[in-house]
């Protein structure tokens, strides 16, 4: 079963790697490029960029983030994290874009789910600053806990040619206790501050990464299940 384990983590491992060095490597090129000159009026486009080049793009976000500092209370509250946001953004001026996202994160003893308001502001053509703001609303915890409904999210986020983007925001814990086993019934929500910080793919990158992260997990659970028969 450990072989197994670290089959999967070293594939999981590369993946990201080969991932990151290809975003880097291409929005580096990019950086070089100069914006082409418009040719017509601005059009939707995969990859963000400003005005007058791009009148709307998508969000689509996928990597792994990491409580700093966390004082755990609940199983999983100092675990990282798969997390993903899914969106659509609309260039208001050649400096600003505003939309909203789907926030979604998932650990081993933890989940989040909730919708958040986006505001870009771009540094250039090809790198951009985003605050989120958001509410989750749906979550489950690893018992005694639960998710105490709403939780609130805030960050900023660095994006390099949207295909590495750099990730800090803070979110309520958001979680409650029960009274006695088995009860189902709770205690006061504890809403602590925790911050988070990670790193992304996005764009084209972000969906084939959210794909990869599909099939790398079902790989994984045929793993675990070959390694549980195999004695």
């Amino acid at each position: 079963m450990r072989r197994w384990a670290v089959g999967v983590h070293a594939i999981i491992g590369l993946a990201i790697g080969l991932a990151v060095a290809s975003a880097t490597h291409a929005a580096e090129a990019d950086s070089t490029r100069q914006a082409p000159a418009p040719t017509g009026p601005a059009r939707f486009m995969v990859r963000g960029h400003p005005l007058p080049e791009c009148s709307s793009f998508p969000i689509i976000e996928f990597g792994v983030i990491k409580p700093m500092g966390a004082n755990a209370v609940a199983r999983g509250d100092e675990e990282a994290a798969v997390t993903g946001d899914y969106g659509y953004m609309v260039n208001v001026g050649p400096e600003e874009a505003w939309g909203g996202t789907f926030h979604f994160e998932a650990g081993s003893f933890r989940s989040r789910a909730g919708l958040a308001v986006r505001r870009r502001a771009w540094a250039s053509r090809n790198q951009a600053f985003d605050l989120q703001l958001g509410v989750l609303l749906a979550g489950s915890e690893h018992s005694p806990h639960a998710f105490a409904s709403p939780g609130f999210l805030a960050g900023v986020k660095y994006s390099l040619g949207d295909l590495l983007v750099l990730d800090l925001h803070g979110e309520t814990r958001s979680i409650k206790e029960e009274v006695a086993p088995n009860t189902r019934e709770y205690g006061p929500a504890d809403r602590t501050v925790v911050v988070h910080a990670g790193a992304q793919l996005g764009s084209g990158l972000g969906a084939a990464a959210t794909g990869a992260g599909a099939v790398i997990a079902a790989v994984g659970v045929l793993a675990l299940f070959a390694a549980l028969g195999g004695g």
